[in-house]
């Protein structure tokens, strides 16, 4: 195999150096509810593995480090493990370190540590219900202010399920309160619809969905991010598509286990889609060339080709994430509730964004969101440099 034409110089890996877990959030696993109390760790010799394979074959790598809780492996573990990273990074490639955290073991020192090193740190909270579904409320937070303090920045990801659908502008209005970002994940299960009390039907879900976006489009007052949103909007009004969800990951982004088996993410893949392990390879481009990895790019292809004969949205989602596709019961085919409940909100979103497209934008600045100005103004100076040109 010809390594040297191999397209991609950049990659991002999920590396889970333990499955445990501290919490037991009523989501987690895609429905899958379970304590894991597996104290396996991942070894130093099996991250140096990883490391020897990955940072002499790249210059851009962005490791993401996540679970379980990854802090449950101690200060010690990040700090041998940074050491062992500069000491493969001999060819000065650009190396990005994140984490994402529940933030219940984030003492001042980690966070001094975490962000001293450049570490950029994730991770979830649920607004005004977020006892009900995570509980540790106090704990998170008091772990997001150690962050803060060190200097650092922390978004959120809230989950959008039945506990919490109601009451989707009430969180919004307590995470600018607190001027947070977050991002609004919507749950997917792998359980019946009928067995799953965090089921919200995809009526439900749009509905609400689109009257969050409705408030949020009008506020006026808005001083955080809510990347869902902005992702519609970079994408309609600037063609800009940043997420691994809406683009293919296949060939630059892998979820390496704590035992060194490699798959698509970090999600729980089936054993057939399994791209081998780090002790298989002397350069880990060669997983992408694995039964495991054909088995899911095969499936992969199939899907996005169905989505772009079926389905007028294609182009925005390019048929979606593998591990969506998976919690609905086949790769080979869209997940078909996240489909009717992902497309209508996209042509509601557009439908707003094109009534407003051609009126001045000093006639909008004190009606609608700073963030829908600013980009607004954006595609306005691009168009104006395309007409120029």
């Amino acid at each position: 195999m010809n390594f040297l034409e191999f397209p991609y110089k950049h990659i991002s890996i999920l590396v889970m150096p333990t499955f445990q877990c501290n919490m037991n959030c009523v989501y987690c696993f895609n429905g899958k509810h379970t304590t894991i109390q597996s104290s396996q760790q991942m070894s130093e010799e099996t991250l140096t593995r990883l490391f020897e394979i990955v940072i002499p074959y790249y210059s851009d790598i962005r490791f993401i480090w996540h679970g379980g809780e990854p802090l449950l492996m101690g200060k010690g573990f990040f700090e041998r493990m940074l050491d062992i990273q500069r000491s493969f990074n001999t060819q000065g490639a650009i190396i990005k370190n994140s984490i994402q955290s529940n933030l219940t073991l984030m003492t001042n020192d980690m966070a001094e540590f975490l962000v001293s090193n450049g570490f950029h740190i994730g991770s979830s909270f649920d607004g005004t219900t977020n006892e009900e579904t995570r509980h540790n409320s106090s704990r998170i937070l008091s772990g997001f202010d150690a962050v803060k303090n060190a200097g650092g920045h922390n978004g959120f990801i809230c989950v959008v399920q039945s506990r919490n659908i109601d009451h989707l502008i009430e969180d919004y209005e307590w995470f600018k309160k607190h001027g947070i970002g977050y991002t609004l994940n919507q749950y997917l299960s792998s359980l019946p619809h009928d067995q799953d009390p965090l089921f919200v039907s995809a009526e439900k879900y749009v509905s609400r969905i689109c009257e969050l976006f409705d408030y949020w489009m009008q506020d006026t007052t808005c001083n955080i991010g809510v990347s869902n949103f902005e992702v519609f909007l970079d994408y309609l009004l600037l063609n800009k598509k940043y997420l691994c969800t809406y683009n293919s990951c296949m060939g630059k982004h892998v979820g390496v286990h704590f035992d060194g088996k490699i798959y698509g993410c970090n999600r729980a893949f089936p054993n057939e889609y399994c791209f081998g392990s780090v002790y298989d390879y002397s350069d880990i481009r060669q997983c992408f060339f694995s039964d495991g990895f054909n088995n899911l790019l095969k499936n992969a292809i199939e899907r996005r080709t169905y989505c772009k004969k079926n389905c007028d949205c294609f182009d925005f989602c390019a048929g979606g994430c593998n591990s969506w596709a998976l919690a609905g019961g086949n790769v080979a085919r869209p997940n078909e509730y996240f489909c009717t409940t992902m497309v209508p909100v996209y042509k509601h979103v557009k439908h707003r964004i094109k009534s407003i497209i051609g009126v001045p934008i000093e006639q909008l600045v004190e009606k609608w969101n700073p963030y829908l100005i600013r980009i607004l103004e954006i595609n306005k100076g691009q168009q104006n440099n395309s007409g120029a040109r």
